[in-house]
């Protein structure tokens, strides 16, 4: 016996209302052109707001300006004849939404250049050395950067009666000047530099002249391998490690540092050294010449930035002795060396990726 067919379900289409449909997408349309119009014109006003505020307060100062400017929003819409009694929550935050993204989006381009230089340029300034011996020269090297560019780089130079100004010469990100005295004196510099804009920047610092920089303290005697020579070079040349190291016989020897003392009023580092190193022969009259040489690396240069001060040339007599000239330069460990730090995006450019990346997604969704 065959069942009872069961009743067919028959599905059928909801009806389309094409006028409320068109209706709706161009309120929708119109609501996010006027939100992204809206956007723009206040990312334009915060933009003068931010410029004329107090550095520690104009992000939040701006920020609250254009939250509080969502009041407008609403009436907005109604003047240019949006019917909000329509909205639901749906559209509320779809409005808001994207005119926030498009705010901060013009807002971040019009505080950065090309069209604002907020910031004058930054000075990282070393001399080399901060103690030179009279006869000798301080290069004065400064990493300037800036955000736009830089137009123009000088120091000024003072011994406390009378004052220079020099132009520095450009090498990439770093600016030198090469200053040479033939007397004792302290210096003051001051480094000015200028970006396109005319914005301007300064940056201080100190150098000095003097008679005995290096001194040698050696044995009067003829002199064997294990005898100890000392060279004393007076403190703070430099506020980074340096290396002390002669040349002998067509060799460079590193001296290594031994301890702090005093000569007169003078605080000086000891350095130690003896006729065992390369260089030297036995039974004969050698010559070596002393050398300071201070080292600096500014963040992300690879350049070596570099400067001697010299001790002058002194004269030994060796023994006979076949320890002499035996052994290797000591390795100096410790010495500067390049830097560099992580490049991260700054907030800003951070904020207007997101905010572009944001919009871009909520139209398509609109679409």
């Amino acid at each position: 016996m065959k069942g009872k067919k069961e009743d067919e379900y028959e599905f059928e289409m909801p009806e389309f209302d094409e006028k409320k449909f068109i209706e709706k997408e161009k309120r929708k349309a119109k609501t996010y052109f006027i939100a992204f119009a809206f956007g723009i014109i206040m990312g334009i006003i915060c933009r003068f707001a931010w410029v004329n505020i107090s550095p520690g307060s104009r992000w939040v100062l701006t920020f609250l300006l254009a939250i509080s400017s969502l009041g407008f929003l609403a009436k907005i819409f109604q003047i240019f004849g949006v019917d909000i009694s329509k909205f639901g929550r749906k559209e509320w935050l779809g409005s808001i939404s994207f005119y926030i993204l498009t705010w901060l989006a013009i807002f971040i381009l019009a505080i950065n250049p090309p069209f604002y230089d907020a910031s004058p340029p930054k000075i990282e300034a070393v001399s080399l050395p901060a103690i030179q011996q009279v006869g000798g020269d301080v290069i004065i090297a400064a990493k300037i950067t800036d955000n736009v560019a830089v137009k123009s780089a000088k120091v000024n130079i003072t011994d406390g009666s009378s004052w220079s100004v020099y132009e520095m010469q450009k090498e990439g990100d770093v600016y030198k000047y090469d200053f040479k005295n033939n007397g004792t004196g302290e210096f003051d510099y001051t480094i000015i530099a200028t970006d396109k804009n005319g914005r301007e920047s300064t940056s201080e610092g100190n150098f000095s002249f003097v008679d005995d920089a290096i001194l040698v303290d050696a044995p009067s005697k003829n002199v064997d391998a294990s005898d100890e020579i000392e060279i004393m070079v007076i403190k703070g040349i430099s506020s980074e490690n340096f290396r002390v190291y002669y040349k002998v016989g067509g060799k460079e020897i590193n001296a290594t540092y031994s301890r702090d003392t005093t000569v007169g009023n003078k605080v000086y580092e000891v350095y130690r050294t003896s006729p065992s190193y390369e260089g030297w022969n036995e039974s004969s009259s050698v010559k070596i010449e002393v050398f300071a040489e201070v080292i600096h690396y500014f963040m992300n240069i690879e350049k070596e930035y570099s400067n001697n001060i010299s001790g002058g040339i002194y004269t030994f007599n060796t023994s006979s002795d076949s320890s002499i000239g035996s052994t290797p330069s000591p390795v100096i460990e410790d010495l500067p060396q390049p830097g560099s730090l992580r490049q991260t995006p700054g907030f800003g450019a951070f904020a207007f990726v997101v905010a572009v990346a944001v919009a871009l997604l909520i139209f398509r969704r609109r679409k």
